[in-house]
Parts: structure tokens; C-alpha cells; sequence
């Protein structure tokens, strides 16, 4: 009678879900993803990070060097906008 599944909440099929993940990884912004896709910021961010749908039909996890040049990707925009580097990012340089 039920099911562990919650099938009618799903708003997104694994296509779309990888869609958004090679989207993401071109530079698209997750603003821009939520408009497309009609979701919060926070499912897309959760989407992109594998926080979610991390099931059989998801894609691999980013490697090492990929996480590095998203930071590098992220720290980059925050420099376009006028946030200052974190001061954890300094000692890093250090």
C-alpha cells in the first residue's frame, strides 16, 4: 500500500538531473538553473554537489582537480562581485 519512494515529488528525471550537473560545470550560474528548472537554489546547489541524487543513475562524484577548479571557478566570481577572499583561503597561500 506504500511505497519508501516519494515518486510524486520528484520534479526532476536523471537526465535532467546530469543536464544540470554538465550545465553547472560550463559555468552556467545555479540561479540561472533554478529559473530553467523551476527549483530552489538550494536543491539545484544540493544537485550539483551529489548531496542528492546520488542513486545508480547519477553521474560519478567530481575528482580532486575538478573540486579545485570549481573553488578556483567560485572564488573567482566572489572577486567579480566584491566579496573579499575568506581569511581561511589566505592561510592557505601561506
Amino acid at each position: 500500500m506504500f511505497s519508501n519512494r516519494n515518486n510524486a515529488a520528484r520534479k526532476v528525471t536523471s537526465d535532467q538531473v546530469a543536464e544540470i550537473r554538465r550545465r553547472y560545470e560550463k559555468g552556467e550560474t545555479q540561479g540561472a538553473l533554478s529559473r530553467a528548472y523551476q527549483l530552489s537554489i538550494g536543491q539545484i546547489g544540493r544537485i550539483v554537489r551529489f548531496e542528492s541524487w546520488q542513486g545508480a543513475d547519477a553521474q560519478r562524484a567530481p575528482t580532486p582537480e575538478e573540486l579545485h577548479e570549481i573553488a578556483l571557478r567560485l572564488i573567482k566570481t566572489q572577486e567579480s562581485v566584491g566579496i573579499p577572499p575568506s581569511p581561511l583561503d589566505e592561510e592557505d597561500d601561506k
